[in-house]
């Protein structure tokens, strides 16, 4: 077999079955230069990040009752509606499938004074006034700070393998809820 390598990295391979590099030839063909490098492929992670990276993690929407100002003394109601859990099956660049699944794992009110967590099958506790048992009574008039947060379960697994999950930051907000004293009078 003859070769035969050119500046631009191409190569000439022939065979001549007399060993004469005159010929007659057998199998001549040149073979072009690789001009590129090939793309490593990114693991599965990468791909998983990528999706969670542009799903829309909901913010926490809380309904008050009273809505604009609560009363010290008298229960202030919470109303939330956390989002429905979402799987997704997407293409693992390894080939096959990679299974994600994520939801709210817990709903915590915070009303500045105490905090509560709520999983999924207490949901029906944040139903708000009047069939809600979600309250709390505030001894003290003033401006309190209410932060009702979404902690998001995230998991992911590879063609139907163990799962593994994520920490995802949870997603919150923050009310300013204006608290007014009653008084009363005695007038004869």
């Amino acid at each position: 077999m003859l070769a035969a390598v050119f500046p631009n990295l191409d190569a000439r391979l022939w065979w001549s079955p007399s060993g004469d590099p005159a010929g007659p030839y057998l199998g001549d063909a040149t073979y072009r230069a690789c001009v590129s490098e090939p793309t490593p492929t990114p693991p599965p992670i990468t791909v998983v990040w990528d999706y969670l990276e542009r799903y829309p993690f909901d913010v926490p929407r809380p309904d008050l009752a009273p809505s604009t100002r609560g009363i010290t003394g008298l229960p202030t109601y919470v109303r939330v509606v956390p989002p429905d859990p979402v799987s997704a099956r997407i293409a693992s660049p390894l080939g096959g499938w990679i299974d994600i699944e994520l939801g709210v794992g817990a709903v915590t009110v915070d009303w500045g004074e105490r905090r509560v967590s709520f999983a999924p099958d207490a949901w029906h506790l944040l139903a708000g006034y009047p069939d809600g048992a979600v309250h709390h009574t505030f001894e003290t008039r003033g401006t309190h700070t209410i932060v009702v947060a979404y902690a998001w379960s995230v998991r992911w697994r590879i063609g139907g393998g163990v799962w593994q999950p994520i920490d995802v930051p949870p997603t919150a907000r923050t009310t300013r809820y204006p608290v007014d004293e009653v008084v009363g009078r005695r007038t004869s």
